[in-house]
């Protein structure tokens, strides 16, 4: 270890260790996947998160297609996946959401995906049912695959989300059912909160709404889990005071939020994150239009990665390895980007006390050596 600057910019000093599990990604198609060209990703990564991922039918995984009416279940596709990353070691992520239509309330809900799924379940027995139903199969009996679960992707309670139309109170309920039910089955499975898509705004609502008994959505989860996307090339280009800027007003936000709610120590995961968060923002239009927008993409997984190591942030996970949006740049197809990707992974379990930029590289100080990403 060297404990003089080697002629970088000095970004940020202290001491910090990276978890062993801290990088991973969201999948689409691999393995087993549609479209199953999709190659076997070139960079490590800890966690799998099963979230807009299609089978090699052509089918989404969802809870309303693996559960198609009440007591019947379907587990071909998933077996197919788990198998394979059963087989390399890996921990999966699976998000609850979908509802059939057989457990829904009311009538169909399309969600963003055209996925007619987007309504709450009519009763939170029929979530636990399922969830007993999925985790005896792969987290029993010898086996240990699914790490996370999620009780919902990006609910919002205000009538905006595409994922969910119910209220935080039903969302509590659901919370409360998968917890209980996991937990039954696998006592170490890890809950988080529903993924919230902004600093905390719609996990405010749901911490404060009753179960449904003499509990709130608050006792119900493990760690949080947020989705934030940010992209700004000029103001963010590295870190700056300590901080990757804009992960650090994020991560403040956040915490302020947490904070008022009751819940101030709770760990905290990103469970997406990506530069743009739509295909047609001007923000993904413009990079894709830049001619260096590989080295771009990666730089910004890099700066995002080390911000969030610096700011406590128990696991990232980018969105998104083979899907068709790109918004976190294209690991298939950029060996750039996936050497970035690999980059953030060689620091996982490692103990950083210094980072210095220089030529369009950080170094980064480490307990077991100098490692330049």
């Amino acid at each position: 270890m060297s404990p003089f600057p080697i002629g970088g910019e000095l970004k940020w000093s202290g001491f910090t260790t990276v978890p062993s599990d801290f990088f991973g990604a969201n999948f689409h198609a691999w393995p087993n996947g549609y479209p199953t060209t999709n190659p076997e990703p070139s960079f490590s990564f800890s966690t799998y998160r099963l979230w807009d991922h299609r089978a090699s039918d052509g089918v989404y995984i969802l809870w309303a297609n693996l559960n198609p009416s009440a007591g019947v279940y379907n587990w071909t596709q998933l077996d197919s996946i788990v198998l394979e990353l059963e087989s390399r070691g890996k921990r999966g992520w699976f998000t609850l959401a979908g509802t059939p239509q057989w457990a829904a309330i009311g009538a169909a809900f399309a969600d963003p995906y055209g996925n007619p799924y987007g309504a709450s379940p009519a009763d939170p027995s029929a979530v636990s049912t399922f969830i007993t139903a999925l985790l005896t199969r792969y987290n029993s009996n010898g086996r240990n695959f699914w790490k996370y679960i999620e009780p919902w992707n990006e609910p919002a309670y205000d009538g905006t989300s595409g994922f969910y139309k119910g209220t935080a109170a039903q969302m509590a309920a659901i919370a409360k059912a998968v917890y209980q039910s996991a937990k039954a089955v696998d006592p170490t499975i890890i809950v988080t909160t529903p993924s919230d898509y902004s600093a905390g705004g719609y996990l405010a609502p749901f911490f404060s709404a009753s179960d449904g008994s003499t509990g709130t959505g608050k006792d119900w989860f493990d760690v949080i889990c947020v989705h934030p996307y940010y992209r700004y090339w000029d103001t963010d280009l590295y870190l700056e005071r300590g901080r990757g800027t804009n992960v650090g007003v994020y991560m403040r936000a956040l915490r302020s939020n947490l904070t008022a709610a009751g819940v101030s120590s709770s760990t905290i995961i990103w469970g997406e994150s990506g530069y743009a968060s739509s295909p047609s923002s001007s923000e993904h239009l413009s990079i894709q239009a830049n001619p260096n927008k590989e080295f771009l993409y990666a730089l910004w997984a890099k700066r995002q990665a080390l911000g969030c190591i610096i700011e406590g942030v128990s696991a990232m996970l980018l969105y998104d390895y083979d899907g068709p949006l790109s918004l976190s740049g294209n690991p298939v197809t950029s060996t750039i980007i996936s050497k970035a990707w690999n980059d953030i992974a060689s620091l996982q379990g490692k103990s950083i006390y210094k980072i210095e930029f220089l030529n369009n590289q950080y170094i980064i100080h480490t307990n077991s050596g100098i490692i330049t990403i």
